[in-house]
Formats: structure tokens, sequence, C-alpha cells
């Protein structure tokens, strides 16, 4: 079977053969998503590495991204063989690509100063056109990030197994802190800014309940505190912007949960990290002994991980100007908002310039359970009795007995059961204490949840991830990288978790 030059049978067969994987799950619409996607064959051409096809999966409003194993893995391999041979190259694309993130951020600040509502069809496009090819050349390296997750979780699993030292999943850990960024997170930094503004004028505002009651001083700086950081919670699906009001709930829940001291102490602790996490590498690193290519894999994972930080806060702030994009073009179009976002970039175009429409049918095909196949020459939706047998064999898990993931965080108990609660969207879920939360992938707007779980299976997650680096602040037992845990499981399974060896085992209920 075949569709416009893609060869899907050929792609079946791989599936059936184990030679994809699926690396990222999220709530999405694809609007939100053709950066990357389109990025994705670009890998090749910068690094001489890469997918050269890719999948994009969606299905009512849930999407995830699909490769080739051993396409991810060579990627891998070359990134460090670089770094081991030809560091000046890796040297040379980070600085290219922060060069990318400067001008991505400038037209960002363009789009502050005009109004898309004024602009005519042709003035409107021209617009997005620019600023879309301005997020896509910024995307190209962060792409790499998800294939280079996978290939850091199989050398890590590699270099456990072969050392006698401490367990197979201690060694995962100190893995992790080896693979941290010697930069903060921007998480830390919004944490620290915040808590900065608490300590400032706790004295002030301690009792307080109504913000308006505040210092006017404190209320202005919470508001820049707003201005700065109010795509915190933004995602693939939708836009929510932060304003200081809900800053003040959140500074309202700290007072009530942490004193002075201990938020004196956080912040002192964000401040030290780069001299803390620094001389933490040193004494693993001498503990281990690595080698010469060993100690270049942590190195590199180390850069990467400052690029997935880098790609994630990025990502979160043009979500804001990519919905802001489509709702004006949804009000043009006169489509309601979802329907248009599944749109191709051509359709908008000819819609937008030419009038022409798309029908109603093959939009809700397309949501029901779409299926978008990037190449180095296009990007197309397949027809959807080929969609459908896309979905049948990336996702049947009738002979599956335990997931496989990465360690992230051990925890006080390495085992224990527990029931499953599925969350892909935090937005108002009532989550059940106790319970074991299984999802795609954790963001800040996950962390009011985080606390109340006793564990965490996610699909997505590497060394650096944001689910990684919260359970070991919470030290919540945490599994990261399983890749389908989101469809394997339901909720009220009942599931243990072995966090020494990065395994989630369904259970029989009696």
């Amino acid at each position: 079977m075949k569709k416009q030059g893609i060869n899907i049978s050929k792609i079946l067969k791989e599936i059936k053969k184990g030679q994809w994987y699926v690396v990222g799950s999220a709530p999405t619409v694809p609007f939100a998503c053709y950066p990357w996607i389109i990025a994705n064959p670009g890998l090749k051409k910068l690094i001489g590495q890469g997918n050269r096809i890719s999948m994009f999966l969606i299905s009512r409003n849930f999407g995830h991204l699909a490769l080739r194993k051993k396409e991810s893995l060579l990627l891998g391999e070359k990134l460090l063989n670089d770094m081991l041979n030809n560091p000046i190259k890796i040297r040379q694309l980070l600085k290219q690509w922060e060069q990318d993130k400067k001008v991505l951020i400038s037209a960002m600040n363009f789009l502050d100063r005009i109004r898309l509502s004024k602009l005519q069809e042709i003035d409107l496009y021209k617009v997005f056109n620019d600023f879309f090819n301005k997020c896509v050349k910024f995307w190209v390296l962060c792409i790499s990030t998800d294939s280079f997750q996978d290939f850091a979780q199989n050398y890590v699993e590699d270099l456990a197994q072969n050392q006698k030292i401490v367990s197979f999943g201690e060694y995962q850990a100190l893995a992790q802190e080896l693979s941290l960024s010697n930069k903060k997170t921007f998480p830390d930094k919004q944490r620290q800014d915040f808590y900065k503004i608490i300590l400032r004028y706790y004295q002030a505002i301690k009792g307080l309940k109504k913000f308006k009651k505040t210092p006017i001083g404190f209320q202005n700086k919470l508001k820049e505190h707003a201005q700065k950081y109010f795509w915190l919670q933004n995602n693939y699906k939708r836009e929510k912007i932060l304003k200081s009001k809900y800053f003040w709930q959140q500074v309202l829940l700290v007072m009530k949960s942490k004193p002075r001291k201990m938020i004196e102490r956080e912040i002192k602790d964000i401040e030290n990290y780069e001299n803390q996490i620094g001389s933490r590498k040193k004494i693993i690193i001498k503990k281990f002994d690595l080698n010469r290519q060993d100690k270049a894999f942590f190195k590199l994972a180390n850069l990467w991980s400052h690029v997935q930080d880098e790609k994630k806060r990025i990502n979160l702030i043009s979500d804001h100007y990519i919905f802001s994009f489509a709702e004006e073009f949804a009000k043009r179009l006169k489509m309601p908002l979802n329907r248009f976002c599944y749109l191709t970039l051509e359709e908008i175009k000819k819609g937008l310039l030419y009038g022409k429409q798309v029908t109603i049918k093959k939009i809700q095909n397309r949501m029901i359970q779409g299926v978008f196949i990037t190449t180095p020459s296009k990007g197309e939706w397949v027809i959807p009795k080929a969609a459908k047998q896309i979905w049948q064999s990336l996702f049947l898990f009738n002979k599956i007995k335990e997931l496989k993931g990465l360690v992230a965080c051990r925890g006080e108990k390495t085992k224990l059961r527990g029931l499953v609660q599925i969350v892909l969207d935090p937005e108002n879920v009532k989550f059940k204490k106790g319970r074991i939360l299984v999802t795609s992938m954790t963001r800040p707007d996950f962390v009011p949840l985080m606390k109340k779980v006793k564990a965490i299976v996610a699909n997505e997650g590497g060394l650096t991830s944001h689910a990684a680096i919260i359970s070991r602040e919470f030290n919540i037992p945490c599994i990261i990288g399983t890749q389908v845990a989101t469809q394997f499981l339901k909720d009220n399974d009942l599931v243990e978790i072995d966090a020494s060896a990065g395994v989630v085992r369904k259970l029989s209920k009696k």
C-alpha cells in the first residue's frame, strides 16, 4: 500500500519487527506541533545522521511521536563520536543553535508589537510564515534530544550492567546526576525569582488573604513575575496565560506550607546549584574511574540536558504566539479552533489566500485517529485505512506483562504496589492521594499533583526530564521512558513498581 510515495506496507512490516518506537506522548493539536514535525528531517543535514522518516500520531487531541529505533541509536552514536573526536563540531552546533534561539526570540518580540487582526490576509500569512520558519530552524537541533535520550538510556544500562561497584538502580541514579546540566533549569530559575519576592515581603504579606491588601511594591513585583513567566502552563493543546492572581494563590500555598527558613534554604540551594553539581560530579567520576569515552558521553549528556531544558522553555513561550495565529486564522476561515488545528500548512495557505475549503469529514478522520508522516521532501496525512493499521500495529499489548523504563528516582521504598491513575492533562483533575501517577510526561503544571502521588510512571523522559528532576526533589519513586505506559495501563490497574530495576508489572486483582 503506497500513498503518494510513502510505503505504508514497509512501515507496517518494520513496526511488527519492533523497529519503531514511541518517544513522545502529550495533549496535542497538530498545528502547535508542526514546527518540530517539519524540523525532524533537517537533522540529517545538520548532524550527518537523523530521522529520515518520522510519524506523528494523534487521536482526540492526544499525540505521539514515533521514530525508527535504528536511526535514533545511530544519531546518538554520531553525536558521541563527534564529542569524542571532533568536539569543535559540537561547540559549533550549539553556538549556531543559540543564535537561532536569539533570532526566534527577536521574532516573538516583534509579534508583541503588532496586532494580527489588523493585517491583510497576504501580510498575515507572510508574518506567520516568517515566524514559523524561524521556529523550525530552532527546533532542528532540539529534535535530537528525543533520539539522544533513547541512546543515553541504552548506554547507561550497559554501563550499569558492566560495573560491580554499586547496584544497577543506584548506578542509574548516579548516572543521572552526571548527566544533569551544570546550568540551572528554567523551573528552578522561576522558583528562585518567585521565592525571592516572597522573602522580600514576607512580614508585610504574612496573614493576608487578599491580593489587593498587599503592599503596592509587592503587587508590582508579582505582576512583573507574571509577565515574565505567564507561559509556564502552556502546552501543545492549549494556551493558558498565568496572571498575578494565579501567582498570588501560589504565594498563599507557599506561605502555608513552608516556614521562612525553608524558603531561604531553597533559594540558597538553587543559587549554589552549579557549584554543588560540579563538585558532586567530580566525586562520582573519581569513584567509577570512567574511561575517555564514558567521560565524553556524560559531557555530551550534560550539554544536551541544557538543550532539552531550553527546548521546553522556548516551546512554552512560542505556544503563545502559535495559538495567537491559530485563533486569527480560525476566525478568518470561519472554523472552530480545534478543527482548524488539524489543517495542514498548505491547506491553511489555500484557505486563507484562495478561499479553498477542506471537507469536514477529512478533518474528522484526522481527529479520530490520524497519522502525519514526514520525509525529507514532504509531510502529509495518510489515508484513514492506513492510519488505523499503523495505530493498531504500534499499540498492541496483549502479550506484554511488564514495562521497562529508566529509574529517575528510587525513593524510600524501591518496591511498592498501588492503583494507577492516568493523567494526561492536570487541569481540573481530581487526583486520589496515594495513587500511582501514570502520564505521558510531566510539566510544571503537574507539580501540585505530584506531591500527592505514591510513585510516577511516564512514557517520556530521559536523565534530565522534568519528571526526573521533580521526583528526586520530592524523593518519589519514578520510572521514565517506558514509551507506552499510558496505553498499556488503565485507571485502577493494580501494579507493582520496582524502582531498583526500572520495571512496572501489571498484577491481577484478587
